[in-house]
């Protein structure tokens, strides 16, 4: 990738984080440079004006007024209906960064619940109750009081502190996530998260339980977040794109001394998670049909990931049940 244009170094003088929008733009020259090798150019929506419909059971193209289809006598929407659906698939298709969405999402829904506690104030939302964050998971020396209260490995990484808090891990998460995602596919992200996540949480456990014997508690998905980081700086290395890797060091480099200066903020959790994402990083990645099994292995790890968060969510909600 060439030298930043002007804007963007304007804008990293500011102090604005321009990893997003530097993706965008090496994206953009992969086009050009794709179109002027090629010839072909991206058709985008195009097929919105194909006379035609395209089957979903078994893609046999139809008449755009055709009932029925032509080959397997299925049932054929509207066209109308047709053109609706197929957006929507569209917008669900593999380039939507999904996982990080789903995380986003529970991370909002989790941040209502622990406002409830408290009220919807504009005191509780800047700095929820800390026995609502208790009840939900959050990461104290209640692992110790038994076998159940191990989901707070995982789950205290959904919760957070207050607005700011999970303002600044949001906007993290959609500058850096989607960007990763798009490269790495839905499975590897959810073990990225998962392992970050429990990378995060072993060196919280070691830091403050077992080394300094601190009864504290802990909260915030910017462990794994950092595992993004970590993983993001030596996958975009690897890729050739210095400006993205450099300003993810410099994001990552900045927020650890941040946390060094400023009490509150647990940098075990962000050693830990990057490291783990650092780790899934130099890990074989797949795609490879030589060694098909390494694909197969990123599927089963994820659908361990999913069952682990399932489980998880589930015993955050029969926490609150018994903890109203």
């Amino acid at each position: 990738m060439s030298e930043d244009p002007l804007y963007i170094r304007i804008l990293e003088k500011l102090g604005v984080n321009t990893t997003r929008l530097k993706w965008k733009l090496y994206q953009k020259e992969r086009k050009v440079q794709d179109i002027a090798r090629t010839g072909i150019r991206p058709k985008g929506l195009q097929w919105l004006s194909y006379p035609h419909k395209i089957c979903s059971h078994c893609h046999a193209i139809n008449d755009k007024e055709a009932r029925e289809c032509s080959s397997c006598n299925r049932r054929l929407p509207n066209m109308l209906i047709y053109k609706i659906s197929r957006l929507l698939t569209s917008a669900a298709s593999g380039e939507s960064p999904v996982i990080i969405q789903g995380f986003l999402g529970l991370m909002l829904l989790f941040f209502a619940i622990e406002i409830s506690f408290g009220g919807f104030s504009m005191e509780n939302i800047m700095m929820p109750d800390n026995y609502g964050l208790q009840v939900l998971g959050a990461f104290t020396t209640h692992i110790f009081q038994g076998p159940f209260q191990w989901f707070r490995w995982t789950a205290f990484g959904l919760l957070h502190g207050g607005l700011i808090h999970i303002g600044f891990n949001g906007y993290a998460l959609y500058q850096i996530g989607p960007i990763i995602e798009s490269q790495i596919g839905r499975a590897r992200m959810l073990v990225l998260i998962t392992v970050s996540q429990l990378g995060a949480a072993l060196a919280c456990y070691l830091w403050y339980f077992e080394i300094n014997k601190i009864n504290t508690l802990v909260i915030g998905a910017s462990g794994w977040v950092f595992g993004l980081l970590g993983f993001g700086i030596i996958l975009f290395h690897r890729m050739g794109i210095p400006s993205i890797r450099n300003q993810l060091s410099f994001w990552a480099v900045f927020m650890l001394g941040f946390g060094f200066m400023v009490g509150g903020i647990s940098n075990a959790a962000h050693i830990g998670g990057m490291l783990g994402g650092m780790l899934i990083a130099i890990l074989p990645a797949g795609g490879n049909v030589r060694m098909p099994g390494i694909d197969k292995a990123w599927a089963i790890i994820a659908l361990f990931s999913i069952l682990l968060w399932s489980v998880t969510i589930v015993f955050m909600f029969v926490s609150l049940s018994f903890n109203p």
